[in-house]
């Protein structure tokens, strides 16, 4: 049986949005040119032989710093998976720097939220943290990608259990006592 070519349109038309959904967040072109295989923890321990490497990293912001020509983004790494998101997991090698060249607005790239960087790595930078001094990795940011914000697991939970609470709930829809 032969399908109607709106119908063929039409599934070529979601095939596409689909496969839209599944495009990473940092261009192939740089993906092509980093290397994978080198962690924060490698960088910390022996900066040298890794300056001028493209890298790729991510992870949760802890703090971000605009300065008159730069942005400096502060964060903890977590492991990427296959879209590069940063995974929400209680794993790191570390903390990193990203200079941005040019002004992030901290309100937008907040604390908590997840991103993942491309860069050229240009060395270490040693600043305090608490009453330490921290050696962190320096990333040239090339590309950067802001993650959506998590969903809050506790309003997730509540709707998910007490569905009657929706804010639209469908029409005549009531929990037995009422």
């Amino acid at each position: 049986m032969k399908m109607p070519t709106l119908t063929r349109l039409g599934l070529m038309a979601a095939l596409l949005v689909a496969l839209a959904g599944c495009t990473a967040a940092i261009s192939k072109p740089l993906r092509d040119q980093a290397d994978e295989t080198i962690g924060v923890r490698a960088v910390r321990e022996n900066p040298q032989p890794y300056v001028g490497e493209t890298l790729i990293w991510g992870g949760d912001i802890i703090e971000i710093t605009p300065f008159a020509e730069v942005t400096r983004v502060k964060v903890l790494q977590k492991p990427l998976d296959y879209r590069l998101e940063p995974r929400s997991v209680d794993v790191s090698e570390g903390r990193f720097l990203s200079v941005y060249e040019g002004f992030l607005d901290p309100e937008i790239f907040s604390p908590g939220r997840r991103v993942t960087v491309a860069g050229e790595l240009t060395g270490i930078e040693s600043l305090p943290l608490g009453e330490t001094q921290y050696a962190y990795p320096v990333l040239k940011v090339r590309e950067i990608h802001l993650w959506p914000p998590r969903p809050d697991p506790a309003v997730d939970d509540y709707y998910r259990w007490y569905p009657y609470h929706y804010p639209f709930r469908p029409w005549g829809y009531h929990p037995y006592w009422w």
